[in-house]
């Protein structure tokens, strides 16, 4: 047995898709799965006595979320690389898990074909991410260039002047009503307005809609 296999923890609460990774983490007999976490809480709790090299997670649990617990495991190991497993690919929630320290961001839609690919590219030092990702990353960095908002908040920006509901919002974008008023205040505030007429306004005087024209499919 290779003593020198990295060690690998998983926090996923699905049991299925848990047992589904674990098995495919085993059959490989490149990795050590150390220990299996329904919770980001318990994981938290253990990652000292775990000492994992990888861990592989989701980012939605009903307690601690993930992008939550990325950060609290990097502050004590900054050293560990983690791979998010997630069917979540809305922009905040991405940057969201990138920014507070995940080395890799794939979504469940075609894991499965790739996922020692990629576990093996993050093992190697590696930042795997979905093509899907990639793109809302690449559309975020064109955006930033001559806009203060994210390509989403450019969406939502677009469909506010375009005179639509913050539920119409919600139901065009697939996001949840409290996630659209979270981009509309954010909105608001970056762009310093307090109304809707006022951001209407200010975006077609700066030219903002324009800019995020182009992000919107």
């Amino acid at each position: 047995m290779n003593k020198f296999k990295r060690r690998i923890v998983i926090i996923e609460h699905d049991e299925k898709f848990r047992s589904l990774i674990s098995s495919m983490i085993d059959a490989s007999g490149q990795y050590s799965l150390v220990n299996q976490y329904t919770e980001c809480e318990e994981a938290l709790s253990n990652v000292k006595k775990d000492f994992p090299d990888i861990i592989v997670m989701n980012i939605d649990f009903p307690k601690m979320k993930g992008t939550d617990a990325i950060p609290e495991i990097k502050r004590v190991f900054p050293q560990i690389n983690i791979l998010v497993v997630t069917d979540y690919q809305d922009e905040e929630i991405v940057f969201n898990a990138l920014s507070a320290g995940a080395n890799g961001y794939i979504l469940r839609d075609s894991w499965a074909y790739n996922f020692m690919i990629h576990l093996n590219e993050i093992a190697q030092g590696g930042s795997p991410l979905s093509p899907s990702i990639a793109k809302i990353i690449v559309e975020s960095m064109h955006v930033s260039r001559i806009s203060p908002l994210t390509s989403r908040e450019g969406q939502v920006l677009k469909l506010i002047t375009q005179g639509n509901s913050y539920s119409r919002i919600a139901n065009e974008l697939h996001i949840s009503k409290e996630t659209s008023k979270s981009h509309i205040r954010n909105i608001y505030r970056k762009l310093n307005v307090k109304s809707k007429s006022e951001v209407v306004r200010k975006a077609f005087e700066e030219r903002i809609v324009t800019s995020v024209g182009s992000s919107l499919r």
